[in-house]
């Protein structure tokens, strides 16, 4: 009887110390010196901010500054931090049901490759989703790779 209630104390004072952690302590960020490139073309140089809870905006301290600067995917082509680079895609598809929106993913093959290959990260509490998108020359809509378009007809 003594082993079984130490045993649920112990368990109960485990849960609390992991409930009693903010939610900050479970957020993903990527944080570190980079750039971003506008839609306008402009390129701005400081600390960029991407939290994967919202891969759809991107914040920066442009050198210099103190006063942060928030953006949408829709107003920004790129973004680097830390030697990953980003772009702003039309997504469709995939294991992550997001629609046919933009949002910003890690750009895996090289920049200049013909057909790109796209990392896109979604974290919901303390779930994080990896999925792998495909862009196609002359389509500026990315497809996932559970997409239709890449799976073989059978008959």
């Amino acid at each position: 009887m003594k082993t079984t209630l130490t045993a649920m104390l112990l368990g109960f004072a485990i849960s609390m110390t992991t409930f009693s952690q903010t939610n900050d302590d479970f957020i993903i960020r990527y944080s570190g010196n980079g750039s971003v490139v506008l839609a306008s073309g402009e390129t701005i140089h400081g600390k960029v901010d991407f939290v994967l809870q919202t891969p759809s905006r991107i914040t920066i301290i442009p050198e210099g500054q103190e006063k942060s600067a928030k953006y949408k995917s829709d107003e920004v082509k790129a973004f680097t931090v830390d030697n990953k680079q980003y772009f702003a895609i039309k997504m469709k598809g995939g294991d992550v049901s997001i629609g046919n929106t933009t949002s910003f993913a890690q750009i895996i093959t090289p920049v200049d490759a013909k057909i790109k290959v796209f990392l896109f990260e979604n974290q919901q509490a303390v779930l994080v989703t990896k999925s792998y998108y495909i862009s196609i020359p002359g389509d500026e809509t990315a497809y996932g790779l559970t997409d239709t378009r890449f799976t073989p007809l059978k008959k």
